[in-house]
């Protein structure tokens, strides 16, 4: 007649050493959580933005631009305004919507205008956004 075997009253090492390992773990995130929720300025979206250079692949009357948010807070429907005075005194505007911008991250998009602005003034900028 065959002895049965009988569970052990003690769990194996390796059961212990998994379990401190996850207890660690989740401890370890809780703890990254906490110092994330406690330090986290929640500082508007700043953006920066800048003109792209212009290449010959880009149609005349366009500009591309690069911007860029600085903050720790995401931005959505972040209106770009690009207003360019021609040099017989007439301004004329273009704008674009991105539909975000992700915290320390940088989105490109193009404003078109009716002819190459290389003549005259052109600025643009972030004239907008909402709160997601």
């Amino acid at each position: 007649m065959a002895r049965k075997k009988t569970p052990s009253a003690k769990p194996h090492p390796v059961e212990w050493a998994l379990g401190v390992a996850s207890g660690l773990l989740v401890a370890i995130l809780i703890a990254i959580v906490g110092y994330e929720a406690a330090t986290n300025s929640r500082s508007p979206p700043d953006f920066v933005v800048s003109r792209l250079a212009p290449t010959d692949a880009i149609p005349k009357g366009q500009v591309r631009f690069k911007i860029t948010n600085i903050a720790d807070t995401t931005a959505a429907a972040v209106l770009v305004r690009g207003e360019w005075r021609r040099p017989d005194g007439i301004t004329e505007t273009a704008e674009t919507t991105l539909d975000y911008v992700p915290a320390n991250s940088s989105g490109e998009g193009a404003l078109i205008f009716s002819a190459d602005p290389a003549a005259g003034d052109l600025s643009v900028r972030a004239a907008g956004y909402a709160d997601p």
